[in-house]
């Protein structure tokens, strides 16, 4: 009898354990729960991070996901091989927007919206992209911090003030692990004579260095809080099925490959942009992805 109610408070109290464990993750349960299950062939989604607007002198206005997609990239998931694969698309890469002509691809969702961002997508790269997420400036902050910070090889001293933009970044060279502000600032650093290509190239060893930390114990552990930080900060047109496949991916410690669109700086117009070598482009469509 005694072992039986041992047994009994023991199954309650793994319950309850369970719960608090999944509580900060209610709302993305409620939203997108799925059991994992990998994807029947590879998958493309479009990722992007959308810049804020502002209704006055250093005032955000509330997000509503229309502004420029200043961080870009596709996301493949590729199950035979358990791999995960991103192509970043530089913000300044000069496309054909439908109605709009020529013109930087970081507006193809101010022009029209996601639909519009996809369409430029699939016909730049000539990618099936299944969806789409969207998050706002605080979901990098937030997630980190979720996660009690991120170890990440800084190459550079990093020095960079911006008022308007709330945005201030003083990193010394070295292995560390930063918190949410600071590996904010990490990906957004310009000043390093690459622009936005050497942006792209941090954000890349910022998602390695998430992914790193995510299959860690402590990141499995932190993981309902970073769920929770994140469908806080994300629109996205994503289904139950398509989470189930990026859940199941996470799962299996995935491969991570990163790519960036090729290409040089280019003038046109007396405006800069990132000017896609598009047979390299083919070419790395083909072998890679």
């Amino acid at each position: 009898m005694r072992l039986g109610k041992a047994l009994t408070l023991f199954f309650f109290l793994l319950l309850a354990g369970v719960a608090a464990y999944l509580s900060p993750m209610a709302p993305a349960l409620s939203r997108w729960g799925a059991w994992p299950q990998m994807p029947p062939q590879k998958v493309n989604f479009v990722i992007a991070g959308v810049t804020p607007k502002y209704v006055g002198y250093h005032q955000a206005a509330p997000e509503d996901y229309s502004g420029l997609t200043d961080t870009l990239l596709i996301a493949q998931l590729e199950p035979k091989t358990k791999t995960v694969r991103l192509l970043s698309i530089p913000r300044d890469t000069r496309v054909n927007v439908m109605g709009y002509g020529w013109g930087k691809i970081n507006g193809a969702n101010v022009h029209g919206g996601p639909q519009m961002l996809l369409n430029t997508l699939e016909n730049f790269t000539g990618l099936k992209l299944e969806g789409y997420a969207y998050l706002s400036l605080e979901a990098l902050r937030d997630v980190t911090d979720a996660l009690g910070g991120v170890q990440i090889n800084v190459p550079i001293a990093m020095k960079y003030q911006d008022t308007a933009a709330k945005l201030s970044i003083d990193l010394k060279p070295g292995l560390q692990t930063l918190n949410g502000q600071q590996l904010e600032g990490f990906t957004r650093f310009r000043n390093d004579g690459m622009g936005d290509i050497g942006r792209v190239a941090r954000q890349q060893d910022m998602f390695k260095a998430m992914t790193t930390k995510l299959r860690s114990p402590e990141g499995l552990w932190r993981f309902p809080r970073a769920a929770a930080a994140l469908e806080q900060n994300v629109k996205a047109d994503l289904g139950r099925e398509d989470v189930a496949h990026l859940l199941a991916m996470l799962l299996a410690r995935p491969q991570l490959e990163t790519y960036t669109v090729p290409g040089d700086f280019a003038r046109f117009g007396g405006r800069s942009y990132w000017e896609p070598n598009r047979g390299a482009l083919e070419a790395l469509i083909r072998e890679k992805f």
